[in-house]
């Protein structure tokens, strides 16, 4: 699965699982890739993004609601990144109260760029079904052209790509660069 090694296409890929589950290594990878050729945005409030080192030419920024990413938004696209990352955007679709319509402006803006966007989004627990689910799923997912669910069998990490053709891929997280390794 390309888009576990950091090749990403047009629009956005939306890379989502349970916590700790590696969304956030995902997207580093796609980062790490590149950054070799060109600007980068990462937005993220991720503490464990101190113990990370990138190039020079990754902007790394922090947004706590829509109107930050926004104005985000109208800074970065000036510098005409190749790849913008948000890590994650359920997050901050939490600390503005679930607002669908403000998410939906956000993705909307963001799929009518020419430049690939990766978003990671959280699941929660459903007791009922003990099913896990994507938060803002039917959003998130309208919008995403390539959308990834993370998880593991039996211990070991799997991807299922689900849009735009299903695609499963197991993988593994190298310390300590937290890199992706496909099996």
């Amino acid at each position: 699965m390309k888009e576990l090694k950091g090749k990403l296409s047009k629009g956005i890929t939306l890379v989502y699982g349970d916590h700790y589950i590696g969304k956030s290594t995902v997207i580093y990878e796609a980062i790490n890739k590149y950054s070799a050729n060109a600007k980068v945005c990462l937005i993220s409030d991720n503490p464990d993004i101190d113990l990370l080192t990138y190039p020079d030419n990754v902007l790394i920024a922090s947004a706590k609601g829509y109107d930050e990413l926004n104005n985000l938004f109208n800074s970065v696209f000036l510098i005409l990144p190749r790849v913008v990352a948000i890590d994650t955007i359920t997050e901050i679709y939490r600390r503005e109260n679930a607002d669908i319509k403000g998410l939906s402006r956000i993705l909307s803006r963001l799929s009518n760029t020419d430049i690939p966007v990766i978003l990671s989004a959280d699941t929660y627990k459903n007791f009922d079904t003990n099913e896990e689910v994507l938060l803002a799923k039917d959003t998130l997912i309208y919008y995403s052209e390539t959308v990834i669910k993370l998880g593991k069998e039996k211990g070991v990490f799997k991807a299922t790509k689900q849009l735009p053709i299903k695609e499963l891929a197991y993988f593994s997280i190298k310390a300590p660069n937290r890199t992706v390794v496909l099996k």
